[in-house]
């Protein structure tokens, strides 16, 4: 059954990955990406951080979203723009044919861009923002890395002690069948953010969309608890500091962020493993129903 449900996961991912496919679209978490003149890209367009520019003659078949970094639209935008964080700039040759939302972050409009209406959401979701996306940069002061770090390290110790038996689960779910975690973890990824951002510009689900984040974020940060310890166990063995899983935890997830830091720095390399293994780790705390049961693999 383990295999079948497999199957039909990458099914639905080969089958959103062609230029027209139901799960069409871009995720951007960093660095710095141009739609060039003649170009199209076909779905939604989610930016957490980094810049992107819509060049003129571009195009977009979607909606955009912009939870963060810097956005630049000189095309065409078929969809709505909703700003929830980072920067928006439209210039004169900016066509957005539907509306443009506005729940935070900034916004420049030139005199000559073409938007279908605007709505400014009546509640600051600025919190949101915060929630899903680090507060210090990569190349941030030595000193404050260190003691992120430190905190990350106390942080997973305490997560094990008080989330022994759902992190286990997640260790046992990613060790068993990686595949999964991952390819539950990026649909995951681009439901969750769709719907975060389209409950914020509704009143009544702002508290929602807000426990949604906060659920999200808690997740995926047990689910890099549970991927630093599994990383200690396969290179150290499981016995490794005497089998005290609070210390696996906080020396895991100490290497694992410092080689994530490290690689995030290679260009197309660094994103694509900022993606997988944060989409992993959110992957492994969905699949375990958020660490309440474990994902048992049937043989056929």
């Amino acid at each position: 059954m383990k295999r079948v449900v497999l199957l039909m996961v990458v099914a639905l991912l080969v089958a959103g990955c062609g230029e027209r496919g139901s799960i069409g679209g871009l995720l951007v978490l960093e660095g710095r990406h141009t739609i060039e003149a003649g170009t199209t890209l076909y779905g939604d367009l989610f930016v957490l951080d980094g810049r992107v520019d819509l060049r003129p003659g571009g195009r977009i078949t979607g909606s955009a979203f912009v939870l963060g970094g810097e956005v630049v639209i000189g095309g065409a935008v078929d969809g709505d723009i909703a700003v929830m964080g980072g920067r928006l700039r439209l210039t004169d040759e900016a066509t957005v044919a539907g509306g443009l939302r506005r729940g935070g972050g900034q916004v420049e409009q030139a005199d000559g861009a073409s938007v279908g209406s605007e709505l400014v959401s009546p509640v600051a979701v600025d919190v949101i923002i915060g929630l899903t996306r680090p507060t210090a940069e990569a190349d941030g002061p030595s000193a404050w890395l260190i003691v992120q770090l430190a905190l990350l390290a106390l942080l997973a110790a305490a997560a094990v002690w008080l989330a022994r038996r759902g992190i286990d689960r997640m260790v046992d779910a990613v060790r068993a069948e990686p595949m999964v975690p991952l390819a539950v973890g990026v649909l995951g990824l681009i439901v969750g953010l769709s719907l975060l951002v389209f409950m914020t510009f509704t009143v009544v689900l702002i508290p929602a969309a807000l426990l949604m984040a906060m659920a999200g974020v808690l997740g995926a940060a047990l689910g890099l608890v549970s991927l630093g310890v599994l990383a200690v166990r396969r290179t150290l063995g499981p016995s490794a500091f005497g089998g005290r899983a609070s210390i696996q935890a906080a020396t895991g997830s100490v290497a694992l962020a410092v080689a994530v830091l490290l690689v995030s720095r290679i260009p197309v390399i660094g994103e694509m493993t900022v993606a997988v293994v944060s989409a992993t780790a959110l992957g492994a705390w969905l699949v375990t129903r958020f660490g309440t049961r474990g994902m048992s693999v049937e043989q056929t």
